[in-house]
């Protein structure tokens, strides 16, 4: 039931993101990765059937997240619940590629997303999560 509830909570995610909460998004980004890591061996077995699926799109909804903290915590999760391989992975890539390429507004472009990081913290993170 718990992770059940977690993974509804991604429609509160996405709310609170479409209006530039990054701070709720990040406590949100906290609990799914919480959650997820302390079930991960009953998500990976599969005993849980479809429980997990809000949960796993939670996951990957936080990781696509412009902010570079919200994404950070995600990424701490999926490598533990994620197989080689699987649709999730294949999934994943393309995000964790485009998270490689520096934001534009690190570049000095003008964006409308903010990532939420300077340039030292960016490549931090390029070097120590991705």
């Amino acid at each position: 039931e718990l992770i059940t509830a977690v993974g509804l909570q991604r429609f509160r995610f996405m709310s609170c993101q479409n209006r530039g909460d990054t701070g709720v998004c990040r406590c949100l980004a906290r609990i799914v990765t919480s959650t997820a890591i302390a079930s991960r061996f009953l998500i990976r077995s599969g005993r849980l059937g479809d429980s997990p699926n809000g949960m796993m799109d939670f996951l990957m909804k936080a990781v696509s997240h412009p902010s570079l903290h919200v994404c950070g915590i995600a990424l701490e999760a999926l490598p533990s619940l994620i197989q080689p391989g699987s649709q999730l992975a294949i999934e994943l890539l393309p995000i964790l590629q485009g998270k490689a390429i520096i934001p534009p507004s690190l570049a000095g472009l003008p964006s409308s997303e903010d990532c939420g990081v300077d340039i030292h913290e960016y490549e931090n993170f390029r070097e120590n999560l991705l």
